[in-house]
């Protein structure tokens, strides 16, 4: 929620996927999730859906903001819906338990056949400091430079 927030507050056109379809529901009523992020509001111009394939269907950059021990699940029930060429940004941090790989790794195994570029965005920041627009410093790694 905070990175689509921090997206459309910089011009961009985000559609944010819930899996869930209570927690989309709610989030397309009340365009927050006091569960998650408690007195934040996403931005009118933000779409969200619970339908991965319209959500990623002219999509030129996914953003995953998965937590590491489901982004292998969610990759494989949403890949056949990626468009060819598309980049992918990770936000989860950590490896994944069963198999040790990075999470870059994970992406590039599930999805590699139809991503162009793998980067990873980590620093020490946190959602309540993106909503706040509180400053703070991110790495982004990537395999190639041509991201």
């Amino acid at each position: 929620m905070a990175m689509s927030w921090h997206l459309s507050r910089a011009g961009k056109e985000v559609t944010l996927w819930e899996f869930d379809a209570e927690a989309c529901e709610r989030l397309q009523n009340e365009r927050g999730d006091t569960h998650k992020l408690r007195g934040f509001r996403l931005p009118d111009n933000v779409d969200v859906t619970n339908d991965a394939k319209r959500a990623l269907k002219h999509t030129e950059l996914v953003v995953l903001a998965v937590p590491a021990q489901f982004v292998r699940s969610a990759l494989t029930s949403t890949n056949k819906f990626f468009p060819d060429g598309v980049g992918v940004v990770n936000l989860a941090k950590g490896i994944e338990n069963r198999t040790l790989m990075r999470m870059s790794q994970v992406i590039e195994q599930v999805v590699g056949d139809v991503t162009s570029h793998v980067a990873t965005l980590s620093g020490p920041s946190h959602a309540e400091e993106v909503i706040l627009d509180m400053p703070t410093t991110v790495t982004v790694a990537a395999t190639s430079a041509g991201f």
